[in-house]
């Protein structure tokens, strides 16, 4: 199967790095006592590497990630060359992703390049998800901009910009509290009611115990029930505005 030959592919590169990781052979060295903190940083690098030949041994999906997983959670340098190589070279691009999230953490730049080219043209919604989190992560402050254009833009799909919502909680939540009051406060009609986005900031709100936006949803109800929405429409999102108004209730911690 194409799988199998791309993992001997990777598999022996792996191998190379293995064996470029051990130590050479050449005259064993003049006996001399060894520090105990140097015995014990040996043990997770013999750890891992025995973890990477396990990872191109199984065949289960699920046992792999967990293993990569563990390879990752290991800052050694034999683990930083193993996703390093899992990162440029293998094929399967969630590999190379969840190997792009553990290196941006650690300033690798084309660990971030990848995160990057996924925030603005994701092949899946999990990596947009990713590269929010981990992006928002490693860039902190300055990113909440970025993630402002994203909500903001009518060219982004409908859950890049609900991600990007949560991504402004994670990273200022209470000036993402006041921008997401401001777009209730502009929404003026209940045609085309952006009701998800609604829900997104009402998830927030309720998160962050933000009760100043109580008022917005009383208005909002007030507005649908005023309209001429069909009977179904009108009660779905007057039920909808209700369970928004009990959630933010002052009375309600």
């Amino acid at each position: 199967m194409g799988d199998q030959n791309k993992k001997r592919g990777t598999s022996a590169l792996i191998n190379s790095i293995l064996k470029d990781s051990s130590p050479s052979e050449q005259e064993p060295p003049q006996e001399q006592e060894v520090p105990q903190s140097q015995e014990t940083s040996l043990e997770p690098e013999s750890d891992v590497a025995s973890l990477i030949h396990l990872y191109f041994e199984v065949e289960e999906a699920e046992e792999r990630d967990e293993i990569f997983d563990q390879i990752a959670g290991q800052d050694s340098p034999l683990s930083h060359q193993f996703l390093e190589t899992m990162l440029h070279e293998d094929q399967d691009y969630f590999v190379r992703s969840a190997a792009a999230a553990t290196l941006a953490r650690r300033g690798h730049p084309d660990a971030v390049a990848l995160l990057e080219s996924d925030l603005n043209d994701p092949e899946e919604p999990f990596f947009f998800e990713q590269a929010v989190i981990v992006l928002g992560e490693i860039i902190a402050a300055p990113f909440y901009d970025t993630l402002h254009q994203i909500w903001r833009s009518e060219d982004r799909p409908g859950y890049q910009r609900r991600e990007a919502m949560l991504g402004m909680e994670a990273g200022d939540a209470p000036r993402a509290c006041q921008e997401f009051l401001g777009f209730l406060q502009g929404i003026t009609t209940v045609e085309n009611f952006p009701e998800e986005h609604v829900e997104t900031a009402l998830l927030i709100f309720a998160r962050q115990s933000f009760g100043a936006a109580y008022d917005e949803f009383t208005r909002l109800e007030g507005l649908v029930a005023a309209s001429s929405l069909e009977a179904e429409a009108q009660e779905d999102q007057l039920g909808f505005l209700q369970e928004a108004r009990d959630l933010l209730s002052p009375g309600n911690d």
